[in-house]
């Protein structure tokens, strides 16, 4: 409850308006997303352009990231402006249901796999590790 605005009644504090519900811009996870792939997609296309993209005929160095990142772009696109339109998921949402135990053992057994790969070799650590 807020202040008395001299009449007697308190005022409650109002959340802005679309706030309600978790469809606030900010909590879209349709919209962080779309937007880590455009900024993604957007540096490739503009490292593999710095490359040189050369011709079809005499693709450069930078020719296929470029064109990874321009279709990137493409399809990340559509996802902003469904982020933008659609309620969609909270992002703290997204989490709620996480084993972390299974997280935590599947990154001790990488880190376990790369210390030992050199010595165990390619299809002994290989085998563990999947049948763990």
């Amino acid at each position: 409850m807020g202040p008395d605005p001299g009449d007697g009644r308190e005022v409650k504090n109002k959340k802005p308006e679309g706030f309600r519900g978790g469809s606030h811009l900010l909590l879209r996870s349709e919209f962080w997303g779309a937007l880590f792939w455009i900024g993604l997609g957007a540096f490739l296309a503009r490292e593999g352009s710095a490359l040189g993209l050369g011709s079809l005929n005499d693709p450069g160095s930078g020719f296929a990231l470029f064109w990874v990142g321009a279709l990137m772009l493409a399809l990340a696109i559509p996802g902003l402006v469904v982020g933008l339109a659609a309620g969609g998921p909270k992002v703290p949402d997204l989490w709620t249901a996480t084993r972390w135990g299974k997280v935590l053992l599947v990154l001790t057994l990488l880190v376990i796999f790369a210390l030992v790969f050199e010595r165990g070799g390619f299809i002994l650590c290989t085998a563990v590790l999947l049948l763990t």
